[in-house]
């Protein structure tokens, strides 16, 4: 499922099992992902990063 963009919060709840367990087989997982072509001309990386920051409520 992850290799298909869907997301850990996403898989946990389908298959019923904890965030932890989805992690688990991720970090343990042998997958690779092979470049449909052997070079690109031009290559973008996107980096996504989550802030929470602290809030008082009241």
């Amino acid at each position: 499922m992850l290799v298909r963009g869907t997301g850990i919060r996403d898989i946990y709840q389908i298959q019923e099992v904890s965030i932890r367990k989805v992690l688990s087989v991720l970090v343990h997982s042998h997958y690779v992902n092979t470049p449909r072509k052997s070079y690109y001309e031009k290559l973008e990386v996107d980096e996504f990063w989550t802030y929470v920051g602290n809030s008082s409520i009241g």
